[in-house]
């Protein structure tokens, strides 16, 4: 019933082929793995279930409020559909599987959507039908909800389509999108917050990073500007400004880059670039100062 409920919202709402998939069984979000091993269960038999093994369970009282369109779907339209159609539980089950078949074999052919940035190149502006499917497919891979036909509408108009020397954001559940250049990119909305250094953590790579004889002696902080990099003998110091600048970082992740000191010397800039002199070797264990927002 929730499928069928959310299949149901979603098309009265407006939405892609990936939204009328509905929901899965299971998915991961960030670092977590979701699982809904009753979903495939009816909800009398969930009920039956309870009642018989005396199971206390709670029935949330805003559901039977139809001024909302999700209980007015689940108590006003299912009960007709049901009665004129017994068996459309089952019938949409079947048509959420063949769109998740779809969406896997889109996932598998649109190789360019797994990456959380998107080069404007890769999406096919020209083809309405295709740039939905793109955009769709991008945040689904990426656990993000799926987007309505307006809102798509909306996010070529205000983003893709804007000047290049425009930066602008929409707004997306609890992330949001943004452009820089040419690419888009999937943000947290605490990338819009004040940096601090209590989003800073330790990740561990094999043959890059900082050599750990040196961690001791690392102090961490955040750009406060005037900071200048220098790669190796071989290269001239060059300004932190610079340097985001020719390697691409879109200047709200800038303030969020934890840098590493050694004394007054810059030795690493986040996971972008280690000192060669501080940097341990290929076959080595290395070290990276990150931001997880």
């Amino acid at each position: 019933q929730d499928r069928a409920e959310t299949i149901l919202y979603r098309m009265f709402r407006g939405t892609s082929s990936s939204g009328l998939s509905g929901m899965s069984s299971t998915r991961r979000h960030e670092s977590i793995n979701i699982h809904r091993p009753l979903l495939d269960v009816a909800y009398d038999e969930i009920q039956n279930y309870a009642i018989f093994n005396r199971l206390s369970y709670i029935t949330d009282p805003s559901n039977s409020d139809i001024s909302l369109d999700r209980n007015y779907i689940r108590g006003q339209l299912l009960p007709l559909i049901h009665a004129r159609w017994p068996h459309f539980g089952h019938q949409i089950g079947k048509l959420s599987q063949s769109l998740k078949d779809i969406d896997q074999i889109l996932k598998e052919t649109l190789s360019v959507t797994n990456h959380q940035v998107l080069n404007l190149s890769d999406i096919p502006l020209d083809d309405e039908a295709r740039y939905k499917v793109v955009i769709a497919q991008w945040l689904k891979n990426h656990g993000k909800m799926v987007p309505s036909q307006t809102w798509l509408a909306v996010l070529k108009q205000q983003l893709i389509m804007a000047s290049k020397d425009r930066q602008p954001l929409l707004h997306i559940g609890d992330f949001a999108i943004r452009r820089y250049r040419d690419n888009l990119y999937l943000c947290r909305l605490g990338s819009l917050e004040k940096p601090t250094l209590s989003n800073v953590h330790l990740v561990k790579y094999k043959g890059f990073g900082i050599d750990k004889i040196y961690l001791d002696q690392v102090d961490v902080r955040l750009r406060q500007g005037g900071e200048r990099f220098k790669q190796s003998s071989r290269h001239y110091a060059k300004s932190l400004k610079k340097f985001f600048q020719e390697n691409n970082v879109p200047p709200w992740i800038r303030q969020q880059v934890p840098l590493a000191f050694i004394g007054d010397t810059l030795v690493a800039i986040g996971h972008y670039a280690i000192a060669d002199e501080f940097a341990c070797r290929q076959y080595e264990e290395g070290f990276c100062y990150e931001s997880d927002i």
